[in-house]
């Protein structure tokens, strides 16, 4: 048993002196020592688990003796880690001191480095503050010159708007006022000058809107002045049109047809256009014009403008056409003159109506131009009364057409002129009756009724080529002097009546508007011509007792009866117009029965055989 006892007692002294080496962690590691650390909380609770085994075994001693002998261990070992590091130990403690002194020398330097920032800390902060004083000054500098500036802008402004008043630029200077209200004066308004300021705007746009009102009337003034001068110039380049249009229907006979203001005769106009306002007898500005409406259209003030324009047009109208027209076969100057002064305010009217863009209204200008037309012709119709010489008439014709003719160039409705125009023709075929039948009455009386007696080949043609006469002799076989059936009275007469057709045709040559009417106008005159005047005449002189007189009469009549015919194949032939139904002329008829009268009146002069 005492040997069991002896045996457990071993085992536990092994075990404690194993549980304290693991506690201790004794190895032969030396950095595994090193590593351990027998101080604080967690060596002790390890360690009294191990005290509390030795108590209970009653090894107390026994591990007071192993404590010992680790801690003796412990001395030797760190003797000997002093013994082998003595030099590296001594060379670090000489180190350390150099470090030290080192240390000492950074410090000193450190803190008079403190000391000279504090210094100069001192004197930036004065610095700084100066610094933050003088922006503040520089910024209360910066914002009082910005604020004179911009009084000063204002002031600029005003005065240039002032000077562009005196200088006539109303616009920009209507322009400058708009820019100070919107934007220079919300700048200043804490000023009492720009209170002033602004209420002063709408009397300075009072002054702008009436000077500018002031100039156009001076400058509508000043284009009445110019008004007869516009119509003469337009007038007179319509002529230089048509003359220039006759030269090319003279070369190319299939532009007949084709009048002045045709499309073709636009498109085939080689020179340039004329510009009515800037020629060489006028040149008229409409800036003022321009001026006038822009001001008014930025101060919606338009309508007011358009309304006191439209009045001064009609006052205009009234001023340059008179109350009455007076002109002679000597003199139709006065003609001349008011139809000059109409177109130039026509076409003044034109011009304005496209240049100023929404200004006058189209309906405006027609009613203007409607309204001068029937002024026109309530001014011309009776003075053409006065007039007694298809020549005079002729020339009214061409004043009359050339201001048509104009208008139409300036896209005027023409109608109620041209209705002027077919009743100065009316006029004019009733005068060339009138000469005509003095001529012809002069002719039958101073006839001889005889066969007419030709002595040279010259008076030959010119006799065959004016009547509508065929010979059955060729003319080399004719010898002179030789006699023709008729007598003088019936080729004169074909002269005339030639004559009295190619002026109808003269006067209505230029001019398609009523050719139907003016066509029908001249067959019915010519018609009453031959019947009333040539007929009615010879049929007169039948009354005579001489027998070859009769004879005479009847051979005349048989050759008017086949001219008639062949005049109104010609005037169908001609005709210009499409009319409804061709001319008729009842003169043959009329000659027929004429030429039985004559055969009647010869058996009455010839005597019976029997008696």
């Amino acid at each position: 048993m005492a040997e069991v006892s002896v045996a457990v007692a071993d085992d536990r002294v092994d075990a404690l002196s194993l549980h304290l080496q693991q506690v201790l962690l004794l190895n032969s590691d030396p950095i595994s020592l090193s590593s351990i650390s027998l101080e604080g909380d967690d060596y002790l609770e390890q360690l009294a688990p191990v005290i509390e085994d030795a108590v209970k075994a009653d090894k107390v001693d026994f591990l007071i003796e192993r404590l010992t002998e680790v801690t003796e261990q412990k001395e030797i070992e760190l003797q000997e880690l002093c013994n082998n590091n003595q030099k590296e130990y001594a060379k670090a403690v000489k180190q350390l001191g150099k470090v030290q002194e080192q240390s000492d020398q950074l410090r000193r330097e450190i803190l008079d480095i403190n000391e000279r920032l504090q210094m100069s800390g001192k004197n930036l902060v004065v610095q700084k503050n100066l610094l933050v004083e003088s922006l503040a000054i520089r910024q209360s500098v910066d914002e009082t010159t910005s604020l004179i500036e911009r009084c000063l802008t204002v002031f600029n402004v005003v005065n240039r708007t002032h000077q562009m008043i005196e200088h006539k630029e109303y616009v920009p200077a209507l322009k400058s006022l708009q820019d100070l209200q919107k934007r220079y004066l919300h700048e200043v308004s804490e000023f009492g000058f720009a209170r002033v300021i602004k209420d002063s705007i709408p009397a300075i746009q009072t002054r702008i809107k009436d000077d500018v009102l002031s100039d156009l009337k001076q400058w509508l003034v000043g284009i009445c002045a110019q008004t007869r001068l516009v119509g003469r110039a337009a007038i007179t380049e319509t002529e230089r049109r048509r003359r220039r249009w006759h030269s090319k229907v003279a070369q190319h006979s299939h532009l007949r047809s084709y009048k002045l203001n045709s499309a073709v005769e636009i498109s085939m106009d080689d020179q340039n256009e004329c510009d009515p306002l800037n020629n060489e007898l006028v040149k008229i500005d409409l800036v003022p014009l321009y001026d006038c409406i822009q001001v008014y259209r930025t101060l919606g003030l338009e309508d007011e403008l358009e309304q006191a324009y439209e009045h001064d047009r009609e006052t205009q109208q009234v001023l340059f056409l008179p109350t009455s027209l007076t002109f002679s076969d000597s003199d139709i100057s006065p003609l001349e003159q008011l139809l000059e002064d109409a177109c130039g305010l026509a076409i003044l009217e034109r011009v304005i109506y496209r240049k100023a863009y929404h200004f006058r209204a189209e309906s405006s200008v027609e009613r203007l131009w409607e309204s001068m037309c029937q002024q026109i012709a309530k001014l011309i119709e009776p003075a053409l009364g006065s007039l007694r010489n298809p020549e005079t008439l002729l020339h009214v014709r061409t004043v009359l057409g050339l201001f048509i003719q104009t208008m139409e160039s300036h896209e005027y409705p023409v109608q109620r002129l041209n209705s002027i125009m077919l009743s100065l023709f009316e006029r004019y075929s009733d005068f060339l009756k009138t000469r005509f039948a003095n001529e012809f009455k002069q002719i039958s009386m101073e006839d001889d009724y005889k066969p007419m007696i030709i002595n040279s080949r010259d008076l030959w043609e010119k006799v065959v080529s004016v009547s509508w006469y065929k010979s059955e002799v060729d003319i080399e076989q004719v010898t002179f002097p030789c006699s023709l059936p008729f007598s003088r009275v019936y080729p004169l007469s074909c002269a005339e009546i030639r004559n009295f057709v190619n002026q109808h045709y003269t006067f209505s040559e230029e001019y398609s508007e009523h050719q139907t009417k003016i066509e029908t106008i001249l067959g019915k005159s010519l018609d009453e011509l031959l019947v009333d005047v040539v007929c009615h005449t010879l049929c007169e002189r039948l009354r005579s007792n001489d027998k070859e007189e009769i004879v005479q009469i009847l051979i005349n009549l048989e050759h008017f009866e086949n001219a008639a015919v062949a005049l109104e194949r010609m005037l169908n032939e001609t005709t210009r117009s499409q009319l409804s139904a061709t001319i008729r002329l009842r003169a043959s008829e009329e000659f027929s029965k004429a030429r039985r009268n004559a055969e009647k009146r010869v058996f009455e002069l010839v005597p019976l055989p029997f008696t």
